[in-house]
């Protein structure tokens, strides 16, 4: 049997012996070739997917910097160092207008000379809003946190109040 025999069509019109099996070679090589380019093309869908998913939740991380979540509702006491009458009920009354929860107020035992807003929850942000309301300068905010007072923020007015223009609208 001679290369011109093995290449001649059969009787059917198909090709037999080696031309045959390299035809069908050739057939298998390029459903091959399809097959790796479709398997290539899942692949990098699933790597796009798995990346574009890691940046999505890396910009949902948390932030770099700690956050403290304000109450919904800043609870607040207002302590009156000035020992004016009624104080204590004008500062309260301001807070409540302004969305404040006064929760307690009262006197101070001895006379304070500089109004401060003291954070009592560890949530320095409740108490720079509380000072901002009052337009209380930056630094007379304090940091004394007490849990067993069950409040967010202490509000003491200090004889400097009029000077400070605390409770002018």
């Amino acid at each position: 049997m001679n290369l011109h025999e093995v290449s001649r069509p059969n009787a059917a019109g198909r090709l037999s012996g080696a031309s045959a099996m390299f035809g069908r070679l050739m057939s298998w090589i390029q459903v091959g070739k399809v097959r790796i380019v479709f398997l290539g093309l899942i692949l990098l869908a699933l790597v796009t997917i798995t990346i574009l998913a890691h940046a999505r939740m890396a910009s949902v991380a948390a932030p770099s910097a700690p956050v403290t979540q304000l109450p919904a509702r800043i609870e607040v006491e207002v302590v009156n160092g000035t020992g004016e009458a009624k104080l204590a009920q004008r500062f309260t009354e301001l807070l409540r207008s302004r969305g404040f929860d006064v929760v307690d107020m009262g006197n101070s035992v001895s006379p304070v000379q500089k109004s401060v807003v003291i954070d009592r929850s560890g949530a320095p942000d409740a108490a720079r809003k509380v000072a901002g309301a009052l337009r209380l300068p930056k630094d007379r905010l304090a940091e004394k946190p007490d849990k067993s007072l069950f409040l967010d923020v202490t509000v003491v007015i200090g004889t400097d109040y009029s000077a400070l223009h605390l409770l002018q609208e």
